[in-house]
């Protein structure tokens, strides 16, 4: 009866292992994001990815670690910003206001085009096609 007994014991240790874990990546995650969208970055889950093996949470904080040092998500990127020699290409404001400001080409949906319609505006304009234009 007492193996039953801490069999359960360890099972329901592993369970609320299990979960608190997912619960930390979960945080870890959203603190991120957070902190990268309010310093307007163009893609907060790199931010995930340059923190994910130094992050952690500790007392209920989202910690992670930049230039040797713990300390918030939100700090280590604010940090960041102010290092566009290095960061800059992660943030909006760093990059050049013609490359910030541009919008994509409008896309045509080829499945609608005549096959000669295609081939003319491939010739003409590839760019409306998603591709490169011929130099």
């Amino acid at each position: 009866m007492t193996a039953d007994f801490e069999k359960q014991i360890a099972e329901q240790q592993d369970k609320a292992a299990y979960w608190q874990g997912q619960c930390e990546a979960r945080q870890i995650e959203r603190d991120i994001a957070i902190a990268a969208q309010a310093h307007n970055a163009y893609q907060p889950r790199q931010f995930l990815t340059l923190f994910r093996d130094s992050a952690k949470v500790i007392d209920g904080n989202v910690v992670v670690e930049f230039d040797g040092q713990q300390t918030s998500a939100d700090e280590a990127i604010k940090r960041m910003k102010s290092q566009p020699e290095v960061f800059g290409n992660l943030f909006r404001e760093h990059v050049a206001p013609q490359v910030a400001k541009k919008s994509p080409p409008k896309e045509i949906d080829v499945s609608r085009l005549s096959m000669s319609e295609y081939l003319r505006i491939r010739r003409e304009n590839p760019e409306l096609l998603g591709l490169r234009k011929r130099s």
